[in-house]
């Protein structure tokens, strides 16, 4: 498509659309027109409502959420603070605005949905820090993984399983299960052995990073969490397309920043 003729498309479809430089506009339609959803929504009352929905998320969010994707050092640091090498993102969701949504895969009985708004929020981060939580989270599956490798390898060994099976069929693969059990509790003990150990150094608990806590006093909660301890996924770069920002930018400069 002709750059001109894009150009003049988009603005005849600006002063038509009803969310047009408004805070959802700001972010939504950051690369343009054409690529915004809120475009193809053919009621116009469905757009206004995005928009409304828009502002109700914004008003449950700290003014200052952005600093800790802009900060240049890391904000899971204790002790001695080090710059910024990655990014940690973590998805946080709120039951307001108000959803409404089948039962059953969207039909049927209109229910209230526990979450109104998602955001997935960017947190400046050290290789350090990246290093600490990915091993800890890692400790688990190691045991796991360990011990069912171990106890397939022993009941190959004819001398320890024969004698096994000789006393009942089932025990081989009763002998299998116990080890990887046994390899479960193992992990989650050593597990919390590391955690108590990095919590010197690394904010292993986000609640401890005052504007985590500020939004789970506002209603926040961690979309993914294994008892109330959120998933953090660490890359080079922020999540441009997913990116939160109260002063929305381009991905020009979005990859600047990162």
């Amino acid at each position: 498509m002709d750059n001109q003729y894009k150009e003049e498309l988009e603005k005849e479809e600006r002063q038509e659309c009803p969310i047009a430089d408004s805070e959802l506009c700001a972010w939504v339609g950051k690369n343009g027109c054409m690529p915004c959803y809120i475009r193809s929504m053919k009621d116009e009352s469905d757009k206004q409502k995005s928009l409304e929905n828009w502002k109700v998320m914004l008003s449950n969010l700290p003014r200052d959420i952005d600093s800790l994707h802009e900060s240049d050092k890391c904000v899971l640091c204790k002790g001695k603070i080090h710059d910024t090498e990655c990014y940690a993102t973590v998805d946080m969701a709120h039951p307001e605005p108000k959803t409404m949504k089948g039962m059953i895969f969207g039909f049927g009985k209109k229910i209230r949905t526990p979450v109104g708004s998602l955001v997935t929020i960017n947190m400046a981060s050290c290789k350090k820090c990246k290093k600490e939580y990915t091993l800890m989270e890692t400790f688990v599956w190691i045991f796991l993984v360990g011990m069912l490798a171990l106890s397939l390898v022993l009941m190959m060994v004819p001398a320890i399983a024969n004698p096994i099976a000789n006393i009942n069929e089932a025990l081989p693969a009763g002998f299998v299960v116990g080890l990887t059990v046994l390899g479960y509790f193992l992990g989650k003990f050593f597990y919390s052995l590391y955690r108590k150990k990095i919590s010197r150094d690394v904010k292993v608990d986000l609640l401890e990073i005052p504007l985590i806590r500020n939004m789970l006093d506002k209603g926040w909660f961690f979309f993914q969490d294994n008892k109330g301890m959120p998933k953090l996924f660490f890359s080079k770069k922020k999540t441009p397309g997913r990116l939160f920002c109260f002063e929305p930018k381009g991905e020009e400069n979005v990859e600047k920043q990162s």
